[in-house]
């Protein structure tokens, strides 16, 4: 490749929240979420729309692109997986090369590409990451009970790496059992049994009937009322968070639109909203203390759904005395694109990365 042409790393995801991401030598020129052209909210799947808009507004074809690299839910290195709905742009005879990465080594690599930082450590923590088997980032990490995790269906439940400015080392990562059809309760998470973020993804099913509206219950929160439950939703042990699955019994009353409208049970949703929004911070600030400890930094960045909790994030910057600390701001699933994307520059290429001088 001539010195003088540019280098074209597209990454691109096809979790819930698709997004797609074009970096010209290493900087960002365009990234756009699947839902901004869809307009269907948190829309993701196939890529097609989001791929052609970034190449369209950069000018150039698929051709001149020197590397693609994905990330999609529970699907390692296909370009046409029945989930994706459809054929994608690139055909069957694609000679670009074409890298599929694990759930949290994007999210990680998305902070670390978008951070002011040349070196830091990454905490990731969402609702449910990739499984065991299709993770490439287990080397040297210390992994609890890796032993079970080898024999069933696990997914990452948070990640905790070093970047040393060349290369990302995972330090410590934690699964939980994926338990889809599990209705010994009268409800259920989503995916994975012990996850912080799965959780309050399903009180906000719960409270309003939508399980991406998390957003929403944090901001229901603050009208709860403080003590009217008491029952520990996480417990902490060993440096790791489980669900009391015991609690799940309590929720007995979803919002329901004809029968228990939440206008009419205001105070009731709210005080559930209070309860588990003061459990999640109580949870993530165990986590930040117990990862912190196995390998400090002065530079911390976040990434993952559950970082998309505000209210939980500033009690992490102020009760733990977080001086630099970075929270990337495409933290969800909408900002996978932009992992893949440094991922293929840093990790695969081999190229320096370039503190961002954009917003």
């Amino acid at each position: 490749m001539p010195a003088n042409k540019p280098i074209y790393v597209l990454g691109t995801g096809l979790s819930h929240d698709g997004s797609t991401c074009l970096l010209r030598d290493g900087e960002i020129i365009v990234a756009i979420e699947k839902e901004r052209l869809s307009r269907i909210k948190h829309d993701g799947g196939n890529d097609c729309l989001t791929v052609n808009y970034c190449l369209s507004a950069a000018g150039i074809t698929i051709n001149d692109l020197a590397l693609v690299v994905q990330v999609a839910n529970f699907e390692k290195d296909n370009i046409y997986p029945s989930s994706f709905r459809g054929k994608r742009l690139f055909g069957d005879n694609c000679t670009i090369p074409f890298v599929t990465i694990s759930h949290h080594l994007a999210h990680a690599y998305s902070a670390v590409g978008t951070s002011p930082f040349n070196t830091c450590n990454v905490i990731v923590i969402d609702g449910c990451g990739s499984p065991y088997a299709h993770c490439e980032d287990l080397k040297n990490a210390i992994i609890p009970d890796e032993a079970n995790a080898t024999t069933g269906l696990f997914g990452e439940k948070d990640s905790y790496y070093h970047f040393d400015g060349k290369q990302l080392t995972s330090l410590y990562k934690d699964f939980s059992v994926i338990s889809l059809y599990d209705h010994k309760y009268p409800v259920h998470l989503p995916t994975s049994k012990h996850s912080i973020g799965g959780f309050y993804s399903m009180v906000s099913g719960y409270c309003f009937g939508n399980m991406d509206d998390a957003g929403k219950l944090m901001g229901l929160a603050p009208y709860g009322r403080d003590g009217v439950y008491t029952e520990e939703i996480f417990l902490l042990k060993d440096g790791r968070v489980f669900v009391n699955e015991e609690v799940l019994a309590m929720f007995t009353q979803p919002m329901d639109f004809l029968n228990r409208p939440l206008k009419e049970n205001f105070q009731y949703y709210a005080d559930i909203a209070k309860w588990v929004q003061q459990e999640l911070e109580r949870a993530v600030l165990y986590v930040f203390k117990q990862r912190l400890s196995l390998h400090k930094n002065d530079n911390i960045c976040y990434a993952g759904g559950v970082a998309l909790n505000a209210v939980c994030n500033t009690k992490i910057k102020y009760e733990l005395g977080l001086e630099n600390f970075y929270i990337e701001p495409a933290a969800g699933d909408n900002g996978l694109a932009l992992g893949c994307a440094f991922y293929g520059w840093i990790e695969l290429l081999k190229q320096p990365k370039k503190i961002p001088n954009q917003s």
